[in-house]
């Protein structure tokens, strides 16, 4: 028997969540703001135009990387993950909004949206890295 944590919970949605942007990085027909709502992010509903602009291109700047996740040795893809951190204003606290629950959110309430977003995809990131390493990252074998 196993129960998940409302922790291990959000970095696993968190971690679905980076791989769905990922994968939806550049089409056209993409909607980051209704995929950030449907995962729960409870600001994207509210974000500015250039707040989902500027994170639709900082996905696509860093969806190479991600890409790149099964074929890295572990402490390439540690470091790069350290590069993206240092980046960012982390803030951690704990927050209790919108029926959600008492969670982390690594950047200060002040934090553009774009910002937040990225902290929270890095952090989850970064867990994963520390508990498993690169060996649940994998790509699809189909052409389509």
């Amino acid at each position: 028997m196993h129960v998940a944590t409302v922790t291990q919970s959000e970095h696993r949605i968190t971690l679905e969540t980076m791989v769905a942007l990922v994968n939806v990085s550049g089409e056209p027909r993409m909607s980051l703001r209704s995929l950030l709502e449907e995962a729960g992010f409870v600001r994207a509903a509210t974000a500015s135009e250039a707040s989902i602009r500027r994170l639709e291109a900082r996905i696509a700047e860093t969806a190479d990387f991600l890409r790149s996740l099964p074929d890295l040795p572990p402490d390439d893809a540690v470091r790069r993950v350290n590069e993206a951190l240092t980046e960012l204003t982390i803030a951690p606290s704990v927050v209790d909004h919108d029926g959600v629950g008492p969670h982390l959110h690594w950047t200060p309430s002040t934090a553009v949206f774009d910002d937040q977003v990225m902290a929270d995809l890095m952090m989850a990131l970064a867990r994963e890295l520390c508990d498993d390493g690169v060996d649940r990252f994998g790509r699809c074998g189909a052409s389509d």
